[in-house]
């Protein structure tokens, strides 16, 4: 029995023959094309299912770490706050007033059509989530008398 060429040997003669090799059909092309594309978009599928993106803020003597907080337009922020310090602190910036909001903390779940202050005692932890909308740079402090003066202080930047 004899071997036929196929695509990318050479024949008897030395030249290259197509013979006996099928392309696949145009429905073959377009399944792999759509595969492709369903892979590519399956990382923004699973970030999405995973709900909102927890950002940690640190509340201490006289401090919040990060100082900047860096969030982008339409996406969902979880702002866990944890004030690790040895006196109550506070957490307030205009942006959140005009922003609905959910705050959980220990038994305490409130949707909201906006915040003024987050106020944790020593060890206590709290979480704010939302959607930023408006992008810019907006500062926060600690409103309690004497600690923004210290330097308790940063900025949310919405990206």
């Amino acid at each position: 029995m004899e071997a036929r060429p196929t695509a990318g040997t050479l024949g008897a003669t030395g030249s290259r023959s197509l013979r006996g090799t099928r392309r696949p059909p145009r429905r073959a092309w377009t399944t792999r094309a759509v595969c492709v594309l369903l892979l590519l978009a399956l990382p923004a599928v699973r970030t999405a299912a995973e709900g909102p993106r927890s950002v940690r803020v640190e509340m201490s003597e006289f401090a919040f770490r990060p100082a900047v907080v860096r969030l982008r337009a339409g996406d969902g922020v979880r702002l866990v706050f944890v004030n690790r310090g040895q006196l109550a602190h506070q957490f307030e910036t205009g942006y959140l007033r005009r922003v609905p909001v959910t705050v959980v903390g220990a038994g305490l779940h409130i949707d909201a059509p906006g915040l003024d202050v987050v106020r944790l005692d020593p060890g206590a932890t709290a979480a704010v989530a939302f959607v930023p909308r408006v992008r810019g740079r907006f500062p926060f402090a600690c409103t309690i008398e004497g600690h923004r003066e210290a330097g308790m202080q940063g900025t949310i930047e919405v990206r």
